[in-house]
């Protein structure tokens, strides 16, 4: 029987489509953004058998028995946001409420930050990524998660919950404190850190010392985050700047070749606020300042406290103004049934600076 050409040539085509679909389903592989386990070895086992990379296929040719589980290797990113919703259901992988600092002078302050990552593609850190993400489920049987490629999955998110977010408040705060006393937590040493924090950071969104706050939280995330994981090697890295390079040229190479360049996770501060800020420059340190002042004073000043602590604020900005006396009333404040408090006209001359520990200035007797 003869065939014509062209109904040979279209044979061909199926027959070839047919082979790579058969080679396809017998050597499962990952696509170029994705990761994957081969877990079990010889029996219906969790035991991890093979890592794959990015466009890897499996070197054994076995599969029965053998499950491959997927999690995405691609750039990924973590955001702590001032949504403030605390009503959610499940884990939802990223924050929804900002991490809370303060700063030097004491005032709160709340922080929205984005952290860009992937996991460690370095097949030591893989092994131990399999240990983490076997505890939360966080793989999935193929690439598809909800029907988009490369979806978190529950665990995933989860994963993400009790960990990175823990992470971000811990080194930011650690981060402030590092700035401003110019330490190194990580080595126990000083480290010169040349911009400080101050109220700028939230009055004026200083440029400078956010991209500082975030440098330095940068640089101390993947330890924070290694630690809580129980290991002590870089499980996580920078998106975009992570990548296989040959160790002689330093050239890119493909997953797999030459050594696996693992950067620091990049974090970059997006806003920072004073905690309940209503459109005022209030200060809730200043404010919880104060409220500690009042509470220590009422013991001595019972009902008159708020008129004996405004005396002594008129009596020390006199004492910081040259020329300045200061003459109290005897009725200058009253007690609690309207009637005269007890005392005398008391000329304050400057200097001395009028003081409660020198005795210039006499205590009233506490009310009880």
């Amino acid at each position: 029987m003869k065939i014509k050409k062209t109904n040979f040539w279209n044979l061909f085509a199926v027959i070839m489509v047919m082979v790579i679909a058969i080679a396809a389903c017998g050597s499962p592989s990952t696509s170029s953004a994705s990761c994957a386990f081969v877990v079990g070895d010889g029996a219906y086992d969790r035991d991890l058998y093979e890592t794959l990379l990015p466009g890897e296929t499996p070197v054994t040719t076995d599969f029965e028995y053998r499950d491959f589980q997927y999690y995405p290797c691609n750039s990924r990113n973590y955001l702590v946001t001032f949504e403030k919703k605390t009503d959610v259901a499940g884990d939802l992988g990223d924050r929804p409420w900002p991490i809370e600092l303060k700063t030097p002078s004491g005032t709160g302050i709340e922080v929205a930050a984005s952290a860009f990552w992937t996991p460690s593609q370095d097949k030591k850190a893989m092994k131990a990524l399999f240990t983490v993400f076997e505890k939360y489920g966080a793989t999935s049987d193929s690439e598809t998660q909800d029907g988009k490629v490369n979806a978190s999955s529950p665990g995933w998110n989860k994963m993400l919950s009790e960990n990175f977010g823990p992470t971000m408040d811990a080194i930011a705060l650690q981060a402030m404190y590092n700035i401003q006393h110019d330490y190194d937590s990580l080595i126990g040493e000083n480290m010169v850190h040349t911009v400080k924090i101050n109220e700028d950071i939230w009055k004026n969104k200083d440029k400078r010392q956010m991209d500082e706050l975030a440098n330095e939280m940068s640089r101390l995330f993947s330890a924070d985050v290694s630690k809580r994981l129980g290991f002590k090697m870089d499980l996580f890295c920078g998106s975009g700047n992570s990548l296989w390079i040959d160790p002689e040229t330093k050239n890119p190479t493909t997953p797999g070749i030459g050594t696996y360049y693992c950067a620091p996770v990049r974090i970059e501060v997006n806003d920072v606020r004073p905690i309940n800020d209503q459109g005022d420059t209030g200060s809730q340190g200043l404010n919880e300042s104060n409220q500690q002042r009042y509470d220590a004073a009422e013991k001595l000043y019972g009902d008159q406290t708020s008129c004996w602590l405004g005396i002594l604020d008129s009596i020390k900005a006199c004492g910081e103004t040259p020329n300045c006396n200061v003459i109290l009333e005897s009725n200058q404040c009253q007690n609690p049934d309207g009637s005269d408090a007890d005392g005398t006209i008391i000329l304050l001359p400057n200097p001395p600076t009028p003081t409660l520990e020198g005795g210039t200035v006499p205590v009233p007797t506490a009310t009880p």
